[in-house]
């Protein structure tokens, strides 16, 4: 699944060749899968929902009371809990064609 999310990034410009926290058009992570726990890539579920509001942020506004496995708390409580929660902006989109 890795690989394919990879292509998809190249696909839509992102440098196959590109650096971690490189600027980047695009950028597709496995953050959870199910209730599914690894501590082997893909690591699941994914840090960086425990360090990056913008990454809790969107889980947040899909299902606030998911509940991560392992950890036990849910994306509402890890979000409140992070303190740079402020500096995110909401961007509303138009999509009708």
């Amino acid at each position: 699944m890795s690989s394919a999310l990879k292509s998809i990034e190249v696909k839509w410009g992102r440098a196959a060749d590109a650096a971690k926290f490189q600027d980047r058009t695009l950028d597709l992570d496995i953050l959870l899968y199910g209730k599914e726990i690894s501590q082997k890539k893909p690591l699941l579920p994914r840090e960086d929902i425990f360090k990056y509001s913008f990454v809790t942020q969107p889980l947040y506004d899909l299902d606030p009371q998911l509940v991560i496995p392992q950890d036990g708390r849910t994306i509402k409580q890890i979000l409140e809990a992070m303190s740079d929660v402020d500096s995110l902006k909401k961007s509303i989109f138009n999509f009708s064609w």
